[in-house]
């Protein structure tokens, strides 16, 4: 568990890294304390940090899934060919 603080906020973010026996590496974060937010309206409002991490994803073959709610939080999965 990392903290990492931001405008006066302090968040902490855990990251889980497995092999799966599928050959592809998983990683999970979760941000704990983050206010949350709402993914699509993020990409629609012109933001190009989420499509950025969905192009870094796909340029190694791999996916990513964003849930994030308002108020609720957010979890990062990535998965990776190894």
């Amino acid at each position: 568990m990392t903290q990492f603080g931001r405008a006066g906020a302090e968040l902490n973010i855990e990251i889980i890294c497995t092999n799966s026996s599928q050959g592809k590496a998983q990683s999970q974060s979760h941000v704990a304390g983050s206010p949350g937010f709402d993914p699509s309206a993020a990409t629609r409002n012109g933001g190009i940090g989420i499509r950025s991490m969905e192009d870094r994803a796909k340029l190694v073959g791999g996916q990513i899934e964003i849930h994030s709610m308002p108020a609720e939080g957010t979890k990062i999965d990535v998965r990776v060919p190894m």
